[in-house]
This record gives structure tokens, C-alpha cells and sequence, in this order.
């Protein structure tokens, strides 16, 4: 029995078809692999934060890791090129405050603390988002800065006798925020007699001493000083 065949020229137009649905095929799988990779161009359903939650950092200082954040879509994949819009309370600023997806579908912005101590929140949303991502970070003082009177200064008393208010002062930054653990030197100007001659500042910011008043009557003074600064402040009191 013999077989049938095709003419020459309908099996090179049967090739030709089975040739381009091949490379139609391999091409679209490329791209599904590509897309899968390196991020979709999706509906953006979820904002998530990445990196850089919850640091801490002195008064005015930039924080040491940038924010960072992922949007997928319903499917969890990666959407690139999505808008990502960031806020900041408490004082921050940022260097960017919109940023576009990358095509792992992550925007970045850095943050420079505010100059009050405290916290700091920094909100992250994706145009199409309804939820949003939130980062936290704390600003602590910085260096001890400057000495001011709190309470104890003007006061009278019989010469010789105990001041009925220690003399206290309060440390601060340059920004005006208390500042912990810093130490303070008490000086008499005379032969008064001081509670302690060094002190350091409690969790407030705050040192004192108390001031026994010299034997002569008169004008006296006591000058706290910033260790490690030249800032000081006096205090007087007079002995009758």
C-alpha cells in the first residue's frame, strides 16, 4: 500500500506555523519568567515595611539605615513602578517624600530626626493602597550642651546656717532637650560650705547641691559648671 504525501509546498507552510507557535510559546514563557523576577506591572493591593523600623538616633542627626518598603499585588508578587508617598510627624524630615517601586517593588527614603527627644512616626502609603505601612523611630538628646538655673537662687539666711533650697540646674543639648548623666562641678566663691562639689544629672536633666552660707555676713556666690563645655551659671545668696 502506498502512503500519501503532502506537496512540498503545504508541509514548508505547516513548518512555518509549527516553527512560529514555538517561538511564540518559548517568548511568552521568558516573559512570565522575566515578570516573575523582577516585578510586575500589577494593581498595586499591599504595602509592607521592608527595613528600617524602629531605630533611634540623637536630636537632628540621620538615621543610620534608609526606610524601605515592598508593594505586591493581590497575588503577593512585586509591583514596580507604584507610587509610595512618605509622611513624617514629630519633626523628621525626609530626603524624599514620594518615591517609585523598583522592580522588586521597593521605594526607599531617608529620615533626619527632628530636634525634639521623642518619638518620631514616619508613614509610608501606595497610590491604590488602602492600608498603609508605619515606621517608628525615637530621638534621643544629644550632647550636653548648656547649664541653666532651675530653683535656689537669691536666697537669704543667717551667715553661716544651711540655705533652705538646694541650688539645682538643669543640663541640656543644644536643642534645649534634657540630658541625662552629664556631670556638674559646684564652686563657692568663698569659705561656704557645698553639699557636694560634683553631681551628675538625673533622668530630667537635673543635678544639685545644698550651700551652707560662709561664717561673715555678705554677698556669696556659687558657680555650677558643664563638665567637658564652658557653659556655667551662677547662683548668690546673702548672708545677714
Amino acid at each position: 500500500m502506498q502512503c500519501s504525501t503532502l506537496p512540498t509546498s503545504r508541509r514548508s507552510a505547516g513548518n512555518v506555523r509549527l516553527l512560529t507557535a514555538a517561538l511564540f510559546g518559548a517568548a511568552m514563557l521568558a516573559a512570565c519568567s522575566s515578570d516573575n523576577s523582577t516585578g510586575t506591572t500589577g494593581t498595586a493591593s499591599a504595602i509592607v515595611v521592608a527595613s528600617g523600623n524602629a531605630q533611634s538616633g540623637t536630636a537632628g542627626s540621620a538615621l543610620a539605615t534608609a526606610l524601605m518598603v515592598t508593594v505586591t499585588d493581590a497575588t503577593g508578587a512585586p509591583v514596580s513602578g507604584a507610587t509610595v508617598t512618605f509622611t513624617a510627624t514629630g519633626g523628621a524630615t525626609l530626603s524624599s517624600s514620594t518615591a517609585t517601586t523598583n522592580s522588586s517593588g521597593q521605594a526607599t527614603t531617608t529620615v533626619t530626626l527632628g530636634h525634639t527627644a521623642g518619638p518620631d512616626t514616619v508613614t509610608a502609603t501606595a497610590t491604590g493602597v488602602s492600608t498603609s505601612a508605619i515606621f517608628t523611630a525615637t530621638t534621643t538628646a544629644g550632647a550636653a550642651a548648656n547649664i541653666a538655673i532651675v530653683s535656689g537662687n537669691t536666697q537669704s539666711a543667717l551667715h553661716g546656717t544651711l540655705l533652705t533650697s538646694p541650688l539645682i540646674v538643669q543640663v541640656s543639648d543644644q536643642f534645649g532637650n534634657p540630658v541625662s548623666g552629664a556631670m556638674v562641678t559646684w564652686t563657692a566663691s568663698s569659705t561656704g560650705v557645698l553639699g557636694s562639689s560634683t553631681t551628675t544629672t538625673d533622668a530630667t536633666g537635673k543635678a544639685q547641691t545644698t550651700w551652707t552660707l560662709p561664717l561673715l555676713a555678705g554677698a556669696d556666690t556659687t558657680t555650677a559648671s558643664l563638665s567637658g563645655t564652658a557653659a556655667t551659671t551662677i547662683f548668690t545668696a546673702t548672708g545677714s
